[in-house]
């Protein structure tokens, strides 16, 4: 009996697929949007067996970046949930957490590992006592591996840590999550960096949008 696995998210929902065509070069042409750019990377450089404090100071630096701009995300409230949730690629717990039921926990662990290395309280109004290790243990599977960015939009994301300024966020028709790619201006072609995470906009957010025709289906060659 086959297990079906289910990708836990679903950035180009509402949108037609198209197949990927293979081209003459062996460049694949695919459709999509272009979404945005990155505008700031952070990647963090304290060795894996020394997080904790240090950690959390690198990521009070990020925060600081991010909070300066101007955001999607509305209240200070948000702004904190899309950092932090960011920080472990849209998992609330690593026991398949995405549901809002596990939000104030994943809160409570973040308010925790937040404290320990800054004497900070970020959410007051929650009760629930969090564990700064478990926060710590979600994030350990994604540091030093990736690295967190900033978009022009002021979009909060994780990709790979070969992400760079000006790279594009692009979402292709049928993809499931976004993915970073870098021009060749020559060719005017596109180099797929890696699959990365926005978020905001891995539930089908962007559909919407391309139906109010605030950006344009394209075609993008990738080489």
């Amino acid at each position: 009996m086959h297990r079906t696995i289910r990708h836990p998210f679903n950035a180009s929902k509402g949108l037609e697929s198209r197949p990927v065509q293979i081209n003459e070069d062996r460049s694949l042409s695919l459709h999509g949007i272009h979404f945005d750019r990155i505008d700031a990377v952070f990647t963090i450089k304290t060795p894996k067996n020394d997080l904790g404090t240090n950690l959390s100071r690198e990521f009070e630096s990020m925060y600081s970046e991010f909070t300066a701009r101007e955001s999607p995300y509305g209240s200070e409230v948000d702004r904190l949930d899309a950092f932090s949730i960011t920080l472990t690629t849209g998992f609330l717990s690593r026991q398949d957490g995405f549901g809002l039921e596990e939000l104030n926990f994943h809160r409570a662990n973040f308010n925790a590992f937040w404290k320990a290395g800054t004497n900070q309280t970020l959410y007051p109004d929650n009760n629930l006592v969090g564990n700064a290790n478990i926060f710590l243990a979600d994030i350990r599977e994604r540091f030093p591996h990736g690295c967190i960015f900033i978009t022009r939009k002021g979009y909060i994301g994780y990709g790979s840590i070969f992400a760079r300024r000006d790279d594009h966020c692009v979402i292709f028709q049928g993809g499931f999550a976004p993915y970073i790619v870098r021009r060749h201006e020559e060719t005017r072609t596109f180099k797929l960096v890696s699959e990365g995470y926005i978020h905001g906009l891995m539930k089908g957010e962007v559909a919407p949008m391309v139906h109010a025709k605030e950006f344009d289906i394209e075609e993008i060659v990738l080489s």
